[in-house]
This record gives C-alpha cells, sequence and structure tokens, in this order.
C-alpha cells in the first residue's frame, strides 16, 4: 500500500502483512493470524502517526466544514469571483451578490455589521489547537469582502428605490388620468387609446 505521497512505508508494509493474517484467519485456512493485541498497538500509533502526516498535508475545510483538497477550495473560490465579476459587467447585481455570499464567510456580511462579521471570522481562525479536537488550521485563509458587499447591497437598495420611485410616479400619472376621465366619457375614450385601462 502506498501513502498520498507515493512513498512505501514500513507501517503500510507491516499493515499489509498483519491484514492479509486476518483475512487468513476469518477466511478459516489459519489461526496464526491471532496475533496479540499488544504486537499491534505499536503499528496501529505508526499507522496512525502516517494518517495524522496526510491530513496535515492534503485535507483542509471551508467555511462550511466541508472536507476538502487545498486546491478544490481555491478552485472554487476563483470560480465564484470569475462568476462575480462576469454578473456585474452583466448589470446582474444579485446574481454577482448570490457569488460572493458562498465565498468563505462573506455571508455574514449581508446580515451583520462589520464589528460582528470581523469576530465570527476571528473566531473560526483563531482558534487554539488544545481547543479543538480536528481542524485546527485547516480553513485556508479569508478573502474579506465585507466592503465590497455592503457597497454592492447599497447600490441593490439604491436602484430599487429608483425603480420604486418611477413606478410611484407612474401610478400617480395613472391615478391622476383616472380622476379627470371619471364622469366624462370622452376623456374615458382618449384614456383607453392611450393604454391606460382601468377607466
Amino acid at each position: 500500500m502506498e501513502n498520498a505521497s507515493g512513498l512505501r512505508t514500513a507501517e503500510t508494509d507491516d499493515a499489509g502483512a498483519v491484514n492479509g493474517d486476518f483475512i487468513t484467519c476469518v477466511q478459516g485456512t489459519d489461526t496464526a493470524a491471532e496475533v496479540p493485541a499488544a504486537d499491534t498497538r505499536k503499528l496501529e500509533r505508526a499507522l496512525l502517526q502516517v494518517f495524522q502526516q496526510e491530513q496535515d498535508a492534503y485535507v483542509r475545510i471551508d467555511w462550511y466544514g466541508n472536507v476538502l483538497f487545498p486546491h478544490g477550495i481555491l478552485q472554487d473560490r476563483l470560480q465564484l469571483l470569475e462568476g462575480a465579476v462576469r454578473n456585474l459587467k452583466e448589470g446582474r447585481l444579485s446574481a454577482a451578490l448570490r457569488k460572493l455570499y458562498e465565498i468563505d464567510s462573506n455571508r455574514y456580511a449581508f446580515l451583520f455589521e462589520e464589528e460582528v462579521y470581523r469576530h465570527f471570522t476571528s473566531y473560526a481562525l483563531d482558534q487554539s489547537a488544545d481547543r479543538l479536537k480536528w481542524g485546527t488550521g485547516r480553513i485556508i485563509g479569508f478573502e474579506n469582502f465585507f466592503p465590497v458587499v455592503t457597497g454592492l447591497l447599497e447600490k441593490r437598495k439604491r436602484r430599487t428605490a429608483v425603480i420604486l420611485r418611477k413606478k410611484l410616479h407612474s401610478w400617480r400619472l395613472h391615478m391622476s388620468a383616472r380622476a379627470i376621465c371619471t364622469g366624462k366619457k370622452s376623456m374615458r375614450c382618449a384614456c383607453r387609446r392611450k393604454g391606460w385601462s382601468g377607466f
């Protein structure tokens, strides 16, 4: 058996031999596999150490607790950022915001003030090893998009306000025209010709 770095170790060779003995025993062809537990403890500790080294070298977690290879996390970030930039160039503000929401802990920027945002981020990144059973140092960095997110949310709010003002203005014109047309048959016909309905 080879470990993830491609190097054979004496521990993996020994584990293969012990596993082979156990398979033979389970299949009922040999009793030699009844290795005393004390003899395998040293091998188990060595294998656990190899496993720990492989985990430390090749395993990271994202901000949602998913276990991934480091390059996978970085690749996901880049795809989300490229998508957000493309959406902004296309004028699709909400789509860009949805992509930024998925990057690291930036979802907190949508929900909280900057102080709370920073607290949650540092809480995840700055844990001491003795406090955690697993995961110390496994989150790969952090991209702070708080100012970008809050700026885009403000822009969306202004854009929405402009749209609402235009709709309100159109509604007021509609209601004014309706008031003028009330009781005046000729005006009703003129309003209908203009496309104003409800008269």
